[in-house]
């Protein structure tokens, strides 16, 4: 029996420099280790408003390659453990 194809993705491709803002925010959140980062933290990395920040974590997030945890009152973002 033959697979029935992948639905077709929609919308627009994502422009090349919101996908390396997200690979750096990646590499920020997982070089933080265990201690992860905060939303704010994560913006001055970047050199970004925080606005561009939570939509780096979004995608990270629907992605499962981080989690949110509530550390010392703050939430922080960490990596996935592979």
């Amino acid at each position: 029996m033959a697979q029935p194809e992948a639905p077709a993705k929609r919308g627009r491709p994502r422009p090349q420099s919101t996908i390396d803002r997200d690979e750096k925010a990646y590499a920020v959140i997982a070089a933080a280790g265990e201690a992860g980062v905060t939303k704010t933290q994560l913006a001055t990395e970047l050199g970004d408003l925080a606005k561009g920040a939570y939509l780096s974590l979004y995608r990270l997030r629907t992605t499962d390659r981080i989690e949110r945890a509530h550390v010392d009152g703050k939430h922080v973002w960490r990596a996935k453990a592979a």
